[in-house]
């Protein structure tokens, strides 16, 4: 049979020739070594490697700046921040009735969820008692988060 020509590797070609030898870089001489940044007078070469150039300005917001010194005020509200991952379980919360940080204590109740799946169950013939299961089940019911302090509602999560 006869095969197809193949080029096959010759071991007679230099490795070179397919990979160049890495140079040297050129000396940079136009970095000053005992100053951190360039002088206002130098002259930078733009893309050469371990130039030096000059710290960016001072970014300003809305145009003004704060005078030496003056003092800045803000104000925090006081609403209750309640973290996405923990409306289910305790939170560490500011609690906006009596302005302490607390870990809130929580209740469960029957919400729109527990009684849609009651009433499904309902449907599906499932009168006699086995309807009331969404009721035990404490992801089925909706979450109240109180300050253990004032007794103040801070959050209720609803399930649905």
């Amino acid at each position: 049979m006869n095969e197809p020509n193949v080029a096959q590797p010759s071991s007679k070609a230099p490795i070179n020739s397919v990979y160049p030898l890495p140079q040297q870089a050129p000396p940079l001489s136009n970095v000053n070594q005992t100053e951190p940044y360039a002088t206002p007078g130098s002259q930078l070469q733009p893309g050469v490697a371990g130039a030096v150039y000059p710290p960016p300005p001072p970014y300003v917001i809305s145009g003004t700046q704060p005078q030496p010194g003056t003092v800045v005020v803000t104000s925090v509200s006081s609403a209750a921040i309640v973290r996405n991952s923990c409306l289910s379980t305790p939170a560490c919360v500011l609690c906006p009735s009596c302005h302490n940080q607390v870990i809130t204590r929580i209740t469960h109740s029957a919400g729109l969820l527990a009684w849609a799946i009651c009433c499904g169950l309902v449907l599906f013939g499932c009168g006699l008692g086995c309807c009331l299961i969404p009721f035990c089940v404490d992801s089925c019911l909706d979450v109240n988060h109180f300050c253990p302090h004032c007794n103040h509602l801070i959050h209720k999560y609803k399930q649905l």
